[in-house]
Order: C-alpha cells, then sequence, then structure tokens
C-alpha cells in the first residue's frame, strides 16, 4: 500500500522487493545450509549437464566473476565439477550435488507456498511476468 514518496520510485520499490523476497528464500533454504543462488547454480547443471560457464552467466544473469565465485564455492563443497573439454570448460554436478537437486525443489516449493500464501497466487504470478517483462526491457536499453 503506497504512503511514501520512495512508493512511486521503481529503483526504491525493486530494492524493497530484492530484501523482503531474499529474506523469504533465506529461510526456506536455511536447511540446506546453502544461499538461494548456489541451489540456482546447481539446477542449472542438473538441467544441462556440461553447461559452460558463459552459457551459465547467460542463463542466470549474472557476471562472469559472481559465476566463478559460486562455482569455485560448489566445487569446493562436493556439489560440482569443472572439466576441460578441449577449449571450453564444462560445468556438471557431482553425485553429492545430483542428490541435493530434491532437497532444491522442496526448498523452492516452501519459498513458492510461502510467498503464495502472502500476495496470492494470481498475483505472485503476474507480478512475476510483468518484473521478468520489465527486467528485459530494461536489459535491452543499455
Amino acid at each position: 500500500m503506497p504512503g511514501t514518496i520512495y512508493d512511486s520510485c521503481l529503483f526504491f520499490v525493486a530494492g524493497r522487493l530484492h530484501r523482503a523476497m531474499n529474506k523469504l528464500a533465506e529461510e526456506a533454504f536455511a536447511p540446506l545450509g546453502i544461499a538461494p543462488t548456489y541451489a540456482y547454480v546447481i539446477l542449472a547443471l542438473k538441467q544441462r549437464p556440461g553447461l559452460t560457464q558463459k552459457e551459465l552467466c547467460e542463463q542466470l544473469h549474472i557476471s562472469p566473476s559472481t559465476s566463478t565465485r559460486f562455482l569455485d564455492k560448489l566445487i569446493t563443497q562436493g556439489y560440482a565439477v569443472r572439466r576441460n573439454e578441449g577449449k571450453y570448460v564444462e560445468l556438471s554436478l557431482t553425485e553429492e550435488g545430483e542428490a541435493l537437486h530434491e532437497r532444491i525443489q522442496e526448498c523452492l516449493r516452501s519459498l513458492y507456498a510461502r510467498y503464495i500464501e502472502v500476495l496470492g497466487r494470481d498475483e505472485a504470478n503476474r507480478l512475476a511476468v510483468e518484473v521478468a517483462c520489465a527486467c528485459h526491457k530494461l536489459e535491452k536499453s543499455t
């Protein structure tokens, strides 16, 4: 419910939304002991074994340095591996990473249920589509 001059500032409101969703996500993923973003890297590698780091960056909309940090931690924790395949470095999950996949799905279901409980299914789905559309437009303009 709008109440301050900041509520009409997309920059400010987007930051607030990010912080609120991040709090919900951290609570949902707490049982795994990994941050939600790491879980999305695992999901990407599960969906497409042999993904390159460049493809991972494009898929998750993150910078190469951020992906390196995430991958280094997942490799150290024993969830992922890098393999040199010719001039490419392919990424894949270890058995431990594969085993974590179902638990990640449970955390995602918990996160979804929590924000659906607060926002309602229709509003949550509409908001996700509208925010994604705005992101695409803003990314294309830069």
